[in-house]
């Protein structure tokens, strides 16, 4: 009697959809982030590991049931994970790291412009400017963007590359990025001071407030509301609109978002390391009043605002800022775009090169400023 193969093709076949569960399942706990599936599946695998074992239970039944497990939770992470790519899913995992590498900024090599664009460096004052322009260009349009770093990082190459994709936003406009000063030898108004005089810089080189768009993302993003706020008190004539993505604008660190999101956010909360240290406790306050508007404009009036694109990502700290700022500005009778990205995190337009989210917000800026100019 020929003694049946206890590792025949049939073990083969159930080692593979086990392996395949397990891997379902911790899909489903750490990138989906729902335990529900990631419990499901693994009761899934226990249940097919009975049932293997089980000589009263046909042959044929345990495969059956097997792969309809794996194809049930299959369906379950596809309708978690609809709202979100598994790239930028997966992203969101590994850039927790980012903190740590923002700790080399100093070390960063030089940076070229890419072929067709030219950068002119300037200074206005002590104040460091680069204006990025397309070659044998005559753009009439600028925007004006602010750079982020919890106000105590400097300009760094990331900024540049995003200069290019605002420029490509804008109809091949001209960016002037700043490197305004930082804490802690510079605290407020400083930073502030500087993203005013370079605005008003802009007008003086022939550039219409029409045709200037402020932007900003992170701590340059509060900054960016902040100086319009500014312009505004002061009667000088705002930009056509304002750009903001993931904005710091309550410095005060007491919006609920701080805490619900802080095991979600890999950049700004769990594990709090290089700049993500000044959310909790800010060098630029100093010792002035962390709700003046010019330092959390979260608290600012919003009355005569221009047009203003707010983008976030649910999984950060700073959710709470942007939603906020959104708010209160409508409520105010401002033209205000919010979109809310499912999953994200901090600043995660940078990352549009492998992240669909990120493509689609920079997709979004440029329908926003076309908007704008068209008048809608």
């Amino acid at each position: 009697m020929k003694k049946e193969n206890k590792w025949g093709i049939s073990w083969i076949i159930y080692i593979i959809g086990i392996m395949i569960l397990v891997a379902l399942s911790s899909y489903a706990m750490l990138i989906c982030e729902n335990n529900i599936g990631g419990w499901i599946g693994l009761g899934l695998i226990i249940i097919g590991s009975i049932i293997i074992r089980s000589k009263v239970v046909w042959k044929g039944v345990k495969f059956f049931l097997l792969w309809v497990s794996i194809i049930a939770l299959i369906i379950v992470d596809f309708q978690l994970t609809k709202q979100v790519s598994l790239s930028g899913a997966l992203l969101r995992e590994l850039v927790a790291a980012k903190s740590a590498a923002n700790a080399n900024y100093m070390n960063e090599a030089d940076w070229s412009a890419p072929s067709g664009y030219v950068v002119e460096k300037t200074n206005l004052g002590s104040l460091p400017i680069e204006k990025l322009s397309k070659e044998e260009s005559n753009s009439q349009r600028v925007i004006l963007q602010l750079h982020g770093g919890a106000y105590v990082m400097p300009l760094i190459n990331s900024y540049r590359d995003i200069a290019i994709k605002y420029s490509q936003a804008n109809e091949d406009c001209d960016v002037v990025t700043i490197d305004y000063r930082v804490a802690p030898k510079d605290i407020y108004p400083a930073a502030l001071e500087d993203a005013v005089a370079a605005y008003k810089w802009l007008m003086e080189q022939g550039y219409s407030n029409e045709n200037i768009i402020i932007a900003g993302d992170s701590a340059g993003g509060g900054l960016a509301l902040a100086t319009t706020l500014y312009l505004r008190d002061d009667e000088v004539p705002l930009p056509k609109a304002v750009i903001v993505m993931s904005p710091w604008a309550n410095l005060e660190n007491t919006s609920p978002s701080r805490t619900d999101n802080y095991d979600k956010d890999p950049c700004l909360g769990q594990g709090l390391q290089g700049i993500a240290l000044q959310i909790s406790n800010p060098d630029y306050v100093g010792e002035h009043d962390i709700k003046d508007p010019y330092i959390s404009p979260v608290y600012g009036d919003y009355k005569d605002f221009p047009p203003l694109l707010v983008q976030v990502g649910t999984h950060e700290i700073l959710y709470d800022d942007a939603i906020d700022v959104a708010k209160k500005a409508e409520a105010a009778g401002v033209k205000v775009q919010e979109t809310t990205y499912n999953g994200m995190f901090h600043v995660f337009q940078m990352a549009w090169q492998v992240v669909p989210e990120g493509k689609k917000a920079w997709n979004e800026v440029q329908t926003f400023i076309k908007d704008v100019y068209a008048g809608q």
